[in-house]
């Protein structure tokens, strides 16, 4: 089964976090959480917000 998740840009996703979205979409079936290609999700501000932290916390290491 293939399990698919929104992750902020330049974020590298663990086994571990794969391992517990795939449980959720088993129990849960497809959500925002976790979810399949033929039941996709949109990208939710939540993570696009995200996004954007991880862009302002790159910038601030490159000036350092």
């Amino acid at each position: 089964m293939v399990v698919l998740w929104w992750v902020p840009a330049g974020h590298r996703p663990t086994v571990a976090e794969a391992e517990e979205r795939l449980l959720r979409l088993r129990a849960d079936g497809p959500t925002p959480y976790a979810f399949t290609f033929r039941s996709p999700f949109p990208a939710t501000s939540h993570a696009q917000g995200i996004d954007a932290l991880a862009d302002k916390q790159s910038h601030k290491s490159r000036r350092m």
